[in-house]
């Protein structure tokens, strides 16, 4: 067991300093040396190290027993022993409906707004690079498609009453609902798992950290997103400890719901569900079911019948290739004697672009949608074998171009940039 713990601390603080060494990567203008980047990552996993334990040993077994035995604890932790899940629902929403009202009328981050502008029958760059456009339907399948209509509902609601930030308020109050009621659901189970004292401490965080409390004034899909994956999340552990039909029918579901919350969802169902099959190989038809259910009904039914039905246009297949343009955006622009050889040419095929300065390190919005949506199979082979050579031939320009690209998976000090409705 002792053996166990040190083998963890140190994979945990090996992690947390290759994330820290990802992210000293991306905060810098430019462009640090590697020794540097070695010597900011041994750094904080010596940081973290320490401070795991002084978590793990600050207290012996008698102060732990008196902690969790202190009057305070004991009555924090007691007044949640009834009705637990309406109690820690209610906390959580009446918290982060503070939040949302402090920064009245609320913050459209990211591609909101532009689903805001899709609901309201505006035209946008994502319909114009849609392979299908129907007219005088402005609705595509470039952002969530459900979660367009509910936002937009609200805004063309405050419309009616007088004005769209009344709109916004009110869309920000439904999502802060919505994200009470997923991490309600998380800490509920997370009480099941862990101690008295530190299920307390883990409540209070949740209610005290501002970050996400400022999550419910940002009408952002990621933010519904991040809560149906941390639900997503105990369904998975449920099933892998219990393996009931309850547990199951939860995981099933949640993994139906992950796509229409964001449509890149699909993927990680998928990978989630593969790396439990590896994990632990018995009852694999129920996790393969949810694997083939979620592309039944998302992406056969609800993609290729009913929005063909409702003419809601779908979306480019340039979101799919982001991750391999972002390098070869970055790789050119630091290369440009690539631009001589026969390579450009098939990269040209994909990807028409004459200023390759337009590349934008953290957002690829600038690079995919220049992707050429009447590229063949044959264009796209060959730009994917082009893809792997360079990856080859400069692959620290493709890795610092991934880097930048996903830094927000893996970087506490990344920023969301903001728009405002006006």
């Amino acid at each position: 067991m002792v053996k166990q713990r040190k083998a963890s601390l140190v994979l945990a603080s090996a992690l947390f300093g290759l994330s820290c060494l990802a992210g000293y990567c991306i905060k810098h203008t430019g462009e640090p040396t590697i020794s540097t980047m070695l010597m900011v990552s041994v750094v904080d996993i010596f940081f973290f190290f320490m401070l795991v334990l002084l978590i793990r040993g600050f207290f012996d077994t008698r102060q732990k027993e008196i902690l969790e035995n202190n009057y305070i604890s004991r009555k924090f932790y007691a007044f949640f022993n009834r009705y637990t899940g309406i109690k820690v629902f209610l906390t959580l929403l009446i918290t982060g409906l503070f939040f949302a009202t402090a920064k009245y009328p609320g913050v459209v981050s990211g591609g909101t707004q532009f689903m805001i502008q899709q609901a309201m029958g505006m035209d946008t760059r994502a319909r114009s690079l849609s392979p299908i456009i129907y007219e005088g339907h402005y609705i595509t399948g470039h952002h969530p498609i459900l979660l367009t209509c509910f936002i937009g509902t609200f805004i063309k609601l405050g419309l009616k009453l007088g004005h769209p930030n009344w709109g916004m308020y009110w869309a920000a109050c439904s999502i802060t609902c919505l994200n009470a009621l997923g991490w309600s659901y998380v800490l509920v189970y997370f009480r099941k798992h862990i101690k008295p004292f530190v299920w307390s401490i883990v409540f209070l965080w949740f209610i005290l950290n501002p970050m996400l409390g400022n999550f419910n004034s940002c009408i952002l899909k990621d933010n519904l997103f991040a809560t149906i994956l941390a639900v997503f999340s105990c369904t998975i552990h449920e099933y892998f400890n219990q393996g009931t039909r309850k547990a199951f029918a939860k995981m099933l579901a949640c993994s139906i719901s992950v796509p229409f919350i964001k449509n890149q969802g699909i993927y990680i169902v998928i990978i989630a569900m593969i790396g439990l099959i590896a994990m632990q190989r018995k009852k694999i038809f129920e996790k393969t079911l949810c694997i083939v259910l979620p592309i039944l009904i998302f992406q056969i039914l609800f993609e290729g019948c009913l929005m063909t039905a409702l003419k809601i246009a779908p979306g480019g297949k340039q979101e799919m290739f982001s991750i391999l343009f972002q390098p070869t955006a970055r790789t050119i622009l630091e290369h440009p004697e690539i631009k001589e050889t026969d390579d450009y040419e098939v990269i040209q095929k994909v990807l028409p672009i004459d200023d390759w300065s337009v590349y934008n390190e953290s957002v690829s919005d600038a690079i995919k949608f220049r992707y050429n949506q009447k590229a063949t199979k044959e264009d796209l082979v060959n730009y994917f074998k082009v893809w792997i050579k360079m990856g080859g031939k400069y692959p620290k320009s493709y890795l610092y171009a991934i880097l930048h690209q996903t830094y927000g998976y893996y970087c506490i000090d990344c920023k969301t940039r903001d728009w405002v409705w006006k």
